[in-house]
């Protein structure tokens, strides 16, 4: 093989080799993001957002129109906050926060704390 033909092969080959390294992960719109300061949050319009109560945060649904932003609600219900209700360990409310059904409000209950972390100990 020729020096020239293995310049061109790698001419070809290298810009694929950085793209295949630089790539993030796309989000979903309706699909979940961390935002401000860790909270559990949905992708959804920065319209929904709003209307819903909630507050956005840019670039954290990467692959997503520029209007689909990650939303938070950190505060609903008496003491509980929006997050996907798998990740809940206490009661859910619906209706109160904004994104898709899967989205609640966990409020405090049982024996664990609000937003289901665990209560926390009180010194005798």
């Amino acid at each position: 093989m020729h020096t020239s033909s293995l310049f061109s092969i790698a001419v070809l080959l290298i810009p694929n080799f950085i793209q295949a390294h630089t790539l993030v992960e796309r989000a979903t719109i309706d699909g979940p993001c961390t935002g401000a300061g860790g909270a559990p949050g949905v992708c959804i319009s920065t319209a929904k957002c709003t209307s819903g109560g909630g507050t956005h945060i840019v670039n954290a649904c990467p692959g997503t129109p520029d209007d689909i932003q990650c939303c938070t609600k950190t505060e609903c219900g008496s003491g509980g906050n929006c997050r996907w209700a798998n990740t809940c360990s206490t009661s859910t409310l619906t209706g109160l926060c904004p994104g898709p059904a899967d989205f609640k409000c966990c409020v405090p209950g049982g024996s664990t704390g609000g937003g289901g972390y665990p209560a926390p100990g009180i010194p005798p």
